[in-house]
């Protein structure tokens, strides 16, 4: 996040600097004039300051015509860098939701194993109690045909 706000104010202060571009040239050739005007009638220390400014109004003038080209790309890495932060927050989300979910499915894979021994237990104790029923209805059957004679 703090990359993202350098980047947005360096491409404000080089938006800024491609809007003095036409300015840049105009203020090299009267800082050109200057020098050589003041380098005559001039101290040291006026002169130091002035080719100091004309220096840097040089390069300036070199960098300026690469600003447009920096700040197209600037934007795109800003643009990048906050579709990159919103993709670990998805990826985030992503991971927990899935931790979430093989929870519920081990809790629910635990209950299915308990119903399937419940269920077999109770088939169990049916064929036991099939088979007791079916013990005493060939008990009476047999006891109420002995009685009949």
């Amino acid at each position: 996040m703090f990359i993202c706000i350098i980047a947005k104010v360096l491409i404000q202060h080089i938006l800024a600097l491609t809007a003095e571009e036409p300015f840049l040239s105009s203020d090299l050739e009267a800082a050109s004039k200057a020098r050589s005007k003041l380098s005559t009638s001039s101290s040291s220390n006026d002169n130091k300051a002035i080719t100091e400014l004309h220096s840097q109004l040089i390069q300036l003038e070199g960098i300026s015509s690469h600003l447009p080209a920096l700040t197209d790309r600037l934007q795109q890495l800003a643009h990048l860098h906050v579709n990159g932060v919103n993709f670990c927050s998805r990826l985030t989300e992503a991971e927990t939701s899935l931790s979430t979910i093989q929870g519920t499915l081990a809790s629910v894979e635990k209950a299915v194993g308990k119903i399937e021994q419940g269920t077999i237990q109770d088939i169990k104790t049916m064929d036991s109690n099939l088979q007791k029923l079916e013990e005493r209805m060939a008990k009476d059957k047999t006891n109420s045909i002995s009685s009949d004679v």
